[in-house]
């Protein structure tokens, strides 16, 4: 009992943290890691029941250059509030004093906790996956050895992405991340991966490459693959993850959304 009351603190615990993160990206970092994006849902660790049926979409989302919202609703009568959060590479103007630096002592000051040495990773493939990699790398490095292991490091993740070269798509240069994004010819890589199968420029509605021309990389390396981040397939536009959340703040597990067929929710792929 005890066993499984920890599991869902630490699953409860582990969607904060990633909610966190990338409200961090957001507002929080220029020159380092930069991105930003308003939103995500955290997944709790309370079951519910599975609805009968998939909900179906009752609103248009919200314009907004990087994030809108929508209402679905479920067949039992209820809803849930989808969010798309589609964060820029290099955070927009303003916000300049949420972007200055801050020491570990300044932020756990009146807390007196001890701080933590945690991965900070330029923008790739989009600001959720990128939180996402934050997060498994941290883990990696803190007894989940298995969440990264690739050549690099001695197969321990980076606390940062410098170690990786830059890629230009054509528009912009990005800082690449494996963990975040698989590539062909990055860490060793031999064969086609999320960049090439999915990416064609940030914000772009095209369909991804990989359709109609050759067959989509097996999963397994990167989390981003997984959030279903950049995937036209999901109708997630070049950079963006979708999430749900209960609007009424009652609680969401990942178990329901997979009863739901949401498969795309960001929260339930990482």
């Amino acid at each position: 009992m005890n066993d499984k009351i920890n599991n869902q603190a630490r699953k409860f615990n582990f969607g904060i943290v990633l909610a966190g993160i990338i409200l961090f990206l957001c507002f929080g970092l220029s020159s380092s890691p930069a991105a930003r994006a308003q939103g995500v849902s955290a997944e709790t660790a309370t079951e519910t029941q599975a609805p009968p049926a998939v909900p179906k979409e009752t609103a248009t989302p919200a314009p907004n250059d990087y994030f809108s919202t929508n209402t679905v609703l479920l067949s039992a009568g209820t809803s849930l509030d989808e969010m798309i959060i589609n964060g820029p590479p290099t955070p927009p103007p303003g916000f300049s004093l949420e972007r200055q630096a801050v020491t570990a002592g300044q932020i756990l000051e009146a807390a007196g906790s001890n701080s933590l040495i945690v991965p900070a990773y330029n923008w790739f493939f989009g600001c959720s996956a990128t939180s996402g990699a934050m997060i498994a790398a941290y883990y990696d490095r803190n007894g989940y050895p298995n969440m990264y292991t690739g050549p690099t490091n001695g197969g321990v993740m980076p606390l940062d992405n410098s170690v990786w070269p830059t890629w230009y798509d054509g528009h912009s240069t990005y800082r690449q991340d494996p963990l975040d994004a698989s590539h062909n010819g990055l860490d060793g890589r031999s064969v086609r991966g999320s960049i090439d199968d999915y990416w064609v420029s940030y914000g772009s509605t095209a369909p991804d490459p990989f359709i109609g021309h050759w067959q989509e990389h097996t999963l397994g390396d990167a989390i981003g693959d997984y959030m279903k981040t950049s995937q036209s397939s999901y109708s997630n536009v070049d950079g963006s993850t979708t999430f749900y959340y209960s609007g009424n703040s009652s609680p969401l597990s990942c178990s329901t959304i997979a009863a739901y067929g949401w498969t795309r929710d960001g929260t339930l792929g990482r």
